[in-house]
């Protein structure tokens, strides 16, 4: 805190740059802000877009939960606060608070709205509340007044199986279907998501969202594919990767965005698979991935040959700047061999798991051609004991809720 006392006592600069500093420096650190929020008009001017800015941070306080849900109530359509929200009817939000939203987490809102209470008006009045643990109804009817009303998205993580992963108990796989979530198909999704840059989907539903997102925003310059079982007990059981499970038919619909400049393949959160040959996988990507992406990640627990790296490589290395299998334990001396010596590659970072590879040699050689080689254990969030916690470390809704993602956060 000794840092925004200083900030705060810059005299010479005009105050609106103050509060650009200072609120730069608290973005992400949610209690400050709540505490900055309650200071005075000026002050709450600047704190609330901030807070608002990705606003389905897990959180185990109950209040802000409830305090969050209500404040999305006023934005509903005047028949569906009838239907959800009679108290509601006459009240509009004290400021236009989805306009502030950058990003929209499905997964993030599933879980705040558990156990949330809403109101009903049954046939026979004799009682007028009623909870469910989740209630897919009403948090269908807040999506869509989201998606009407967030005209500034920059980014949305449209994932329907990390909802049901996280949420088993209290929800069923049959009630998140693309037909029924599908953000790009509720209605004013073509001017909210005019500024959408970036898009999460999970591997069951990829194709039929990323279709539509060909029509809806072109522009996309990042699209990441978490990869899942098809049910939750065989997260850890799954010894083999089905053909089945891999987005190929989404592959196909990438050059269609004109603008993509990453594209990530990811672990599906609380998912680890043990043994997946990604070989012809990865040779189809190559074939596939558009000459305007500069990123690829590649971030399973896997294992290729070297081969098919090369073979990746002559397909994708003209255009490639960065690349990523920071998550493939079997990455070896050899394939960092295949990426140093490959005649067409010239990528500025590259994102390594450490655990195979102790070879000075290789490794200086890497750093050498390389302006920034990455190592798993060292990037930030690490989990001390990679047996017990599944690590989504790629995924930035994760890595600001290490505990709480795995309910070991205390209730308060």
């Amino acid at each position: 805190m000794s840092s925004l006392f200083k900030l705060i006592d810059m005299a010479s600069a005009p105050p609106a740059l103050c509060f650009n500093e200072i609120f730069k420096y608290l973005r992400g650190d949610i209690s400050s802000l709540h505490s900055c929020a309650l200071v005075n008009h000026h002050w709450s001017e600047h704190a609330i877009p901030e807070l608002w800015r990705d606003p389905f941070v897990v959180t185990k306080f109950k209040s802000r939960r409830t305090n969050l849900i209500y404040s999305l109530l006023p934005f509903l359509d005047h028949n569906a606060k009838h239907q959800f929200a009679p108290s509601a009817l006459y009240r509009s939000p004290c400021y236009h608070y989805l306009s502030y939203m950058r990003n929209f987490s499905f997964s993030g809102l599933i879980k705040i709205s558990k156990g949330i209470a809403r109101e009903v008006v049954p046939e026979n009045y004799k009682k007028s509340v009623f909870k469910k643990p989740i209630d897919t109804k009403f948090v269908k009817v807040l999506c869509r007044a989201i998606v009407s009303c967030c005209h500034n998205l920059e980014s949305l993580d449209n994932d329907l199986t990390a909802p049901f992963f996280q949420n088993r108990f209290h929800i069923n796989q049959q009630q998140l279907t693309a037909s029924q979530w599908n953000f790009f198909m509720f209605p004013g999704a073509k001017t909210s998501f005019s500024r959408l840059r970036c898009l999460y989907v999970d591997n069951l539903n990829a194709n039929s969202i990323i279709n539509s997102a060909v029509t809806v925003v072109p522009e996309l310059k990042e699209i990441t594919i978490r990869m899942y079982t098809k049910n939750f007990k065989n997260r850890l059981t799954t010894m083999t990767y089905s053909d089945e499970l891999l987005p190929k038919s989404s592959l196909y619909m990438l050059n269609s965005f004109p603008k993509l400049e990453r594209f990530n393949i990811v672990e599906g959160q609380r998912t680890k698979w043990r043994s997946f040959n990604a070989s012809s996988f990865l040779i189809f990507i190559g074939h596939k991935l558009p000459k305007t992406v500069k990123h690829f990640c590649f971030d399973i627990n896997c294992e290729f040959s070297t081969n098919a790296l090369k073979e990746f490589l002559d397909n994708t290395a003209s255009h490639l700047t960065s690349l990523s299998f920071a998550r493939s334990k079997k990455f070896s001396r050899d394939h960092l061999d295949v990426i140093c010596k490959h005649k067409d590659i010239h990528i500025e970072m590259l994102d390594i798991s450490s655990s195979k590879i102790t070879d000075k040699s290789i490794l200086d050689l890497a750093t050498a051609q390389i302006s920034t080689v990455r190592f798993d254990s060292t990037m930030k969030g690490h989990a001390p004991d990679t047996d017990d916690k599944f690590q989504d470390l790629d995924d930035p809704y994760f890595r600001r809720n290490w505990s709480d993602y795995y309910n070991d956060a205390p209730e308060r």
